[in-house]
């Protein structure tokens, strides 16, 4: 909720507050101050949430950005150099980010580690090992380009 939306609605409703306080009970200071200290703790309150929000909201469109932009970098060509590189930078974007993701971090780490055994390089083994690699890299390139397209958030 907007900040200002909220501090209005407190306001409004303190004003017909202090109104009908002020026509029940004529000696009524003590309890306008008391009335005074509650609202001002309340927006103070909601103030200090309203910018955690708003913080919190400002780191996640930071990593969206900084994914956007890396998922400009995705290879469309067929090199496993290339998208081997590809692979390995969204890992670090990952790595830099998994306090935000922490099992989508373990998931690629074991994806890259296990299943597209990104250490391992197939040249000079061989043709049928070479296009193995070169599916395999190919595959994971993909895949790391669905998972960053699923970090951005889509406001379409």
């Amino acid at each position: 909720m907007n900040p200002y939306l909220l501090i209005s609605i407190i306001a409004s409703i303190a004003s017909i507050i202090s109104l009908i306080i002020s026509f029940k009970i004529k000696e009524a200071r003590w309890i306008h101050a008391i009335y005074t200290f509650l609202l001002v703790g309340v927006v103070s309150l909601s103030i200090i949430c309203t910018s955690k929000i708003n913080t919190e909201n400002l780191k996640l469109k930071s990593i969206e950005t900084r994914a956007s932009k890396l998922l400009d970098s995705y290879p469309s060509s067929p090199f496993a150099g290339e998208n081997r590189g590809f692979i390995l930078a969204t890992f670090a974007f990952l790595e830099r980010n998994k306090e935000e993701f922490p099992e989508t971090y373990n998931m690629a780490k074991d994806l890259i580690e296990n299943g597209l055994r990104i250490t391992k390089s197939a040249e000079g083994k061989g043709v049928f090992e070479e296009n193995d690699e070169d599916n395999r890299l190919r595959g994971g390139a993909k895949a790391m380009q669905a998972l960053l397209k699923g970090l951005i958030e889509e406001d379409e």
